[in-house]
């Protein structure tokens, strides 16, 4: 084997040993030594698998140092030991299989390598492996609530098929030089592995912009609620203060018998004990995020139709609770501030372990539908779709994580929602 060769061999089975990591990550998640360590293990692997196939090139010795240190490798990560083995060896089997179908094909195409037939039947089989380890990344079990774009289906396609076109191209063309061809290799393995992180980063991303618009939100509407019991306090304050003079005019129209003003007094009295909460059930990360959106409702000139009759105590985390309201309540808001008429009506219920929500709002104009996961979800009005889009994706998440139903409707003028959760 000529240097070029060796070059290039070396070149490739980086690639190829960072699929087995890419492979190991997805069936059995973060090591149990230590990013380090880990590198360091694969790193072993590289140099062992490397050097047996240079330097020996024995095929028997070759299949040892391929498949012991991937089965030695399963012990730095969890899970019972039979199973992991066991997903060593298929994972050893696929890359032969896709290996020999590889050159199965090239063979076929009588295609003249000049001496490079090797590297390209790697080049070929791990192009192959790299993109299903992408598809199931992304669209595999756990991971419904990601909704793969169809851009991100053709890239996955078309960059590793068009990296292995170029690589036939190079090695079975004319112009055969191969520093040249060498440099490209690595160009094109370089750009296929960095595409998909930066997509994956990008991802990331967007995620914890949400999750951080999220507990920004719980936040607010927690300052709010504490607002909301200060302001009531003052109330109370105030009403203590003047409670002589509510029972001295109290107890002059019941004695001249104006039973009606009476009762209309009281109701004052009431509601300005009550004013600006629409929620007490005792739940606070419910009662805050409810009565932080319907206070937005109201600055947009809607008198919310609240009714809430649930326990204090729920079966479902707080954060949760904040996700599912807050994103229906957004929404909610957004179609209001854009319509003439301003209705909106709330309500929560418990029933026989079962939480219910009916949330409905008037708007104006046509709702933008979508699919997600099988399901038919409405899509933001707003400019940043990419983050706002993650709302209806979080109240889906919410109510699969709880077994539970949603169902819409926007005829009449009115968008109306109705989820159920099981919470027992």
């Amino acid at each position: 084997m000529n240097l070029s060769n060796t070059l290039a061999y070396l070149i490739v089975n980086i690639f190829h040993i960072y699929l087995f990591f890419l492979a190991y990550r997805i069936f059995f998640g973060e090591s149990r030594v230590g990013r380090e360590m880990e590198f360091l293990a694969f790193a072993g692997f590289y140099a062992v698998n490397s050097f047996a196939f240079l330097a020996v090139g024995n095929p028997y010795l070759n299949l040892v140092t391929s498949v012991g240190p991937l089965v030695a490798l399963t012990f730095i990560y969890s899970g019972r030991p039979g199973t992991k083995i066991l997903r060593a060896l298929f994972l050893c089997a696929a890359s032969m299989l896709l290996e020999s179908i590889s050159l199965s094909i090239l063979q076929l195409w009588s295609i003249d390598f000049k001496g490079n037939i090797g590297t390209v039947v790697n080049m070929m089989a791990n192009m192959c492996l790299f993109s299903v380890e992408q598809m199931y990344r992304l669209a595999g079990p756990g991971k419904k609530e990601d909704g793969l774009r169809v851009e991100y289906w053709l890239a996955i396609i078309v960059l590793p098929v068009g990296s292995l076109v170029i690589t036939m191209l190079v090695y079975g063309g004319g112009g055969y030089q191969a520093g040249l061809n060498l440099v490209i290799v690595t160009i094109l393995i370089a750009m296929n592995v960095l595409a998909f992180r930066l997509y994956e980063l990008l991802g990331k991303y967007y995620v914890s912009s949400y999750e951080q618009k999220m507990l920004q939100q719980q936040n607010e509407a927690y300052a709010h609620e504490i607002e909301l019991i200060q302001k009531t306090d003052e109330t109370a304050r105030l009403l203590r203060h003047d409670m002589r003079n509510h029972a001295s005019a109290l107890q002059r129209l019941i004695g001249q018998e104006e039973y009606g003003e009476a009762m209309r007094y009281l109701e004052v009295f009431a509601n300005d004990i009550s004013r600006g909460s629409y929620a007490d059930t005792g739940n606070p990360a419910l009662d805050s995020i409810l009565n932080y959106k319907l206070s937005v409702a109201e600055t947009l000139g809607v008198k919310p139709a609240v009714e809430v009759t649930i326990p204090e105590c729920l079966a479902i985390e707080p954060f949760d609770v904040s996700e599912l309201l807050g994103n229906l309540l957004d929404n909610a808001n957004e179609a209001l501030a854009n319509s003439q008429k301003k209705e909106l009506e709330v309500r929560i219920w418990m029933d026989r372990g079962i939480l219910y929500f009916h949330i409905s709002n008037s708007y104006e104009g046509e709702t933008q539908k979508a699919e997600l996961n099988g399901r038919e979800v409405y899509i933001t009005r707003k400019d940043d779709k990419q983050l706002h889009g993650l709302g209806w994706q979080s109240i889906i998440r919410v109510v699969e994580k709880y077994h539970g139903m949603v169902e819409t409707d926007d005829t009449g003028g009115k968008f109306t929602v109705d989820i159920m959760l099981y919470l027992t």
